[in-house]
């Protein structure tokens, strides 16, 4: 009951007067307590002895097994209405019961009536998704199976049909789910299970098959499979296109799932040096806001949110930026909100050069969380350095910054290698003008060959600036 809407709950007592649910009965009564304990359910109220006392007659004494039993019942009828209200919302399973109750009562000229109509239907309007190909496999299995088919002259449906769509479907099912398994393996280091690989090479020497080069769910995520499995990443143009052109095609699954794929995908070049690939990055993320992907009833993970800034700003994209920020600070958790905004505005005064704006927001975050007390500092630190008469506050933050991560049991032994060595190669680019062109070539060929680094295309572009400023 908990699992229930306000309105369902009201609707479940309708249902129950409906299916001969006595009113004055036990199990009604029942639901009409629990209703009264509706949504919260205190522990105090529903304790079995005082539900029990509520419910039954005065002078019958506590009965667990009688309890338990009238719960039971109630169970069942909370099931039942959930499947009646299943059925009454999702039409493609109410078709197929339909298709089942015709065949079974030998209603067969209705069954192929219906056969008809929903070929006609989900031809002009296929329902989005990979599940779409299972549901056209099992109506011509169910058509295939009719005892009288073969009586059809019209509409001969013979088993290389149903293999057809059964191929169809596991095609992309296979791909779909055997991309996704390698590229979160790849992210978290596992070891690849062969059990992906099954079949797949056989899958994609078939796609030049009509059927399975016409399906655009088996065409993408072959794209995807060769691209992950081979790490070659030359073919984004056309995977993009893909996905796109035939965005309606896919369900909301399918649709974040593929973006955080083409995500991973545009990393991969950026890591190579493709600076491009950021912005492509940033532009996944800005339709992903905009078809509502990142978020669900009305709340956005607050990593998402300042990974979403944190990219608007890298690619100079403020305004846009901004506007994020303010129209969907609402979505976040209510306990950490206040932090995140204010990071994420510091993080944007600071992008576009409001050095001493930043360090004023950064006042009001808590440390709430480890990564934030980090993402605090960094940007106290590049401020420290970007601004005039700010030497001491530099070398007493590089100092505590130091002491902080070195003594931090909660931060994962990456970030805080990266973080360190942030605070080191920030200090030497600091003091870099005071020192011998020699020294500074070694400082800057450091920088460029260490790939742990935090915040690394900035220090590139400060140590940039070093380099012109010092004509090397």
């Amino acid at each position: 009951m908990q699992s229930l809407s306000q309105e369902e709950t009201k609707a479940l007592g309708n249902y129950l007067v409906k299916s001969n649910y006595d009113k004055a009965g036990s199990v009604f009564k029942l639901y009409n307590y629990l209703k009264k304990c509706y949504p919260d359910f205190p522990e105090k109220k529903i304790n079995k002895a005082l539900v029990f006392k509520k419910i039954m007659p005065k002078d019958k004494a506590f009965n667990d097994k009688v309890l338990r039993n009238i719960m039971s019942k109630l169970s069942q009828g909370i099931e039942d209405f959930l499947l009646e209200k299943e059925l009454k919302e999702n039409e493609v399973e109410r078709d197929f019961l339909m298709l089942s109750i015709l065949k079974k009562r030998k209603q067969d000229k209705l069954f192929f009536q219906k056969f008809d109509r929903l070929q006609r239907k989900w031809k002009k309007n296929p329902t989005p998704g990979i599940e779409h190909y299972h549901n056209e496999f099992k109506l011509l299995k169910e058509y295939y199976n009719h005892p009288y088919s073969t009586l059809e002259k019209n509409k001969e449906v013979d088993m290389m049909d149903v293999l057809q769509k059964l191929d169809e479907y596991y095609c992309a099912f296979k791909l779909y789910y055997g991309v996704g398994l390698i590229q979160n393996q790849s992210v978290i280091n596992e070891a690849k299970d062969e059990r992906i690989n099954i079949l797949v090479k056989e899958i994609l020497q078939s796609i030049n098959l009509n059927y399975l080069a016409e399906n655009i769910h088996v065409n993408i995520f072959a794209h995807l499979f060769n691209a992950y499995t081979n790490k070659v990443y030359d073919d984004y143009e056309t995977i993009k296109s893909l996905y796109f052109k035939q965005i309606d095609q896919y369900n909301a699954a399918e649709k974040h799932d593929l973006f955080l794929l083409l995500q991973s995908y545009c990393y991969e070049n950026y890591r190579q040096g493709k600076q491009k690939f950021l912005v492509e990055v940033f532009e996944l993320n800005k339709f992903a806001v905009e078809q509502g992907f990142l978020y669900k009833n009305k709340s956005i993970s607050h990593d998402v949110f300042r990974n979403i800034v944190q990219l608007g700003c890298t690619v100079g994209e403020f305004a846009w930026t901004k506007q994020f920020i303010q129209e969907y600070k609402a979505y976040l958790d209510k306990e950490k909100k206040e932090d995140v905004v204010a990071l994420c505005e510091a993080a944007l005064y600071f992008y576009q050069g409001n050095y001493e704006q930043t360090l004023d927001k950064l006042l009001v975050v808590k440390y709430q969380d480890p990564v934030y007390a980090v993402h605090v500092r960094f940007l106290q630190l590049q401020s420290y350095y970007e601004l005039e008469e700010y030497e001491d506050l530099f070398y007493n933050l590089v100092n505590s910054f130091t002491v902080y991560l070195s003594r931090n049991r909660q931060l994962p032994d990456s970030i805080k290698q990266a973080s360190l060595n942030f605070i080191q190669y920030t200090k030497k680019l600091y003091e870099l003008p005071y020192k011998l062109d020699k020294e500074i070539k070694k400082v800057l060929e450091d920088l460029e060959t260490n790939s742990l680094v935090a915040n690394k295309k900035w220090l590139l572009q400060k140590a940039e600036e070093i380099k012109v400023k010092n004509k090397i």
